[in-house]
């Protein structure tokens, strides 16, 4: 909470075991390279910065299991998330996310994740579960892994409809050019 660093030295990559990071209330615009490169870190928090974007490398930190954004600029996620195989926790609420990358899917250790407050490009809602009231709403509060699921296969569905479309549009417009 130092309020203005938007910036780390190198050098602090050399911290071999370091592995809890708050770096929560800054001016960040990405995860700097020496906080990926940190080779025990286990937990980080970058909530409340200004991320604009996540590192295509950020699979890099392979110790990573807690991962938190929330109130970020974050507009996409990179496909390398995917494969942060230790990460189980990750909350990325009160972003700009339209979608979530369809390879998340496999995070079989993902056990938290939250996209609350987060402009997505559908409107999905959980089908009813027939459980516990209390539970239910409980799973949807969080947002979790089932339903980012759910938006997933929902997306995968609408996708391929607009990408025909899209497609069929591109083709006439060539062949009109041609």
């Amino acid at each position: 909470m130092n309020r203005d660093l938007d910036e780390l030295p190198t050098q602090l990559s050399n911290l071999k075991k370091l592995s809890h990071l708050d770096l929560s209330m800054n001016q960040f615009t990405t995860i700097p390279d020496c906080v990926v490169n940190l080779p025990s870190l286990e937990w980080l928090d970058m909530g409340s910065n200004i991320l604009e974007t996540l590192p295509d490398n950020i699979h890099r930190m392979e110790k990573l299991h807690t991962l938190w954004l929330p109130r970020n600029e974050l507009e996409y996620l990179p496909d390398n998330i995917s494969r942060m195989k230790s990460l189980d926790t990750l909350v990325l609420s009160k972003n700009k996310l339209r979608d979530i990358p369809p390879l998340m899917e496999g995070m079989s250790n993902l056990r938290f994740v939250n996209f609350r407050d987060n402009p997505l490009t559908y409107d999905v809602t959980l089908p009813d579960l027939n459980e516990d009231v209390e539970e239910e709403e409980n799973d949807r509060e969080m947002f979790g892994r089932e339903f980012m699921n759910f938006y997933i296969q929902e997306a995968r569905k609408r996708g391929s409809q607009n990408f025909t479309s899209v497609l069929n549009v591109m083709l006439e417009g060539v062949s009109e050019t041609a």
